[in-house]
């Protein structure tokens, strides 16, 4: 797995110096019992080190899951492409 917390993580890219991985995740949602993922649930991209330590969040911006991360080769920025527009943080 990805993390080792109850939230939906997924969809992770490396960094092209292989120091960090960028994910998308649901941590921030206020989850209700019985909760299922839908297009109105708000996505965040965080970043963690390579070996899965100093987990932090890339921005406050929240996306519907309707996309993928993305980033430019010298790691100076991150974001989320959605239908052919890259979003940045």
């Amino acid at each position: 797995s990805l993390t080792d917390d109850w939230y939906w993580n997924g969809l992770p890219v490396w960094s092209p110096n292989g120091e960090y991985i960028v994910f998308v995740s649901t941590r921030d949602e206020n989850w209700p019992d019985n909760f299922q993922l839908s297009e109105n649930t708000d996505f965040r991209l965080w970043i963690m080190d390579a070996d899965g330590e100093n987990q932090r969040p890339l921005s406050d911006r929240t996306f519907a899951l309707d996309g993928v991360p993305a980033g430019v080769p010298q790691d100076e920025a991150w974001g989320w492409i959605e239908e052919r527009l890259l979003w940045l943080p």
